[in-house]
């Protein structure tokens, strides 16, 4: 499970009975990444979101939000392990790596051009300082019968992602769900500028539901189907008996 797999975020729709569990809308997608085909779910329930992708060779994991503790677990399957994300966690990690920074900046120097690319993805990119913009392109289209528009997300005058955006009510979701998202969205933000770029996308830029999206090296999720079904209460907590990574575990294995 790499950062671009996280990228596409959930819809969910209210229950239609008083008195009884909100359905959640599972979102199923089509997605490509580093060359590989396969699909992708997200699903939001009780102010949850999960999100998996499932590659052709891709290491099993998904993501959990939670937005009344605003914390993100990356969950390794394979490994049985997670990492769990917070500000306070991003904090420390950003203050440790600003000290690796200032002994670095010498070796860097050093490099080859491609080897200090390289180098600075994992430490968060070099144009990370720019401000994140969005632009709309105003062209309105539709994919898989929800319509949305098109626009981009740029840094540093280069195009990070392309995306088309649904506004909520078009395809129905409440505005206490959108709440959720958008508060997902607020602290991927934060721990973006905190230090971690390289593990979670940022959308704070962008008003709606991205139901598709293409990054410049092809990679992309788009939503092939929506349903609606509550999911087991379990599907969005973190295994019993999965053992705890470190933030730098979560960088060198998600970059």
């Amino acid at each position: 499970m790499r950062a671009p797999a996280l990228r596409i975020l959930a819809l969910c729709v209210a229950g239609l009975l008083p008195g009884l569990a909100a359905a959640t809308t599972v979102l199923e997608l089509d997605a490509r990444e580093g060359g590989q085909n396969g699909r992708a779910s997200v699903a939001v329930q009780d102010g949850k979101i999960r999100i998996e992708i499932r590659i052709e060779q891709g290491a099993g994991g998904w993501m959990l939000y939670d937005s009344a503790k605003n914390t993100v677990w990356l969950v390794d399957t394979q490994r049985r392990s997670y990492v769990e994300l917070t500000r306070e966690e991003m904090r420390r990690y950003g203050q440790q790596l600003a000290v690796a920074r200032k002994l670095l900046d010498e070796q860097m120097k050093a490099m080859l051009p491609e080897q200090r690319a390289a180098f600075e993805k994992m430490m968060g990119g070099a144009t990370r300082k720019d401000p994140l913009l969005f632009q709309s392109t105003g062209q309105r289209r539709e994919v898989a019968g929800f319509p949305c528009t098109g626009g981009r997300l740029v840094r540093g005058g280069k195009v990070q992602e392309e995306v088309c955006l649904a506004r909520p009510a078009d395809i129905g979701m409440p505005q206490a769900d959108y709440a959720t998202v958008r508060s997902m969205y607020r602290l991927m933000h934060e721990m973006q500028e905190l230090g971690a770029p390289g593990i979670l996308p940022d959308f704070s830029e962008i008003d709606g539901v991205p139901i598709e999206v293409r990054n410049p090296g092809g990679d992309y999720q788009r939503v092939r189907e929506v349903r609606h079904a509550r999911l087991p209460d379990g599907d969005f907590t973190v295994p019993a008996g999965y053992t705890r990574d470190s933030v730098l575990d979560a960088l060198q294995r998600y970059q």
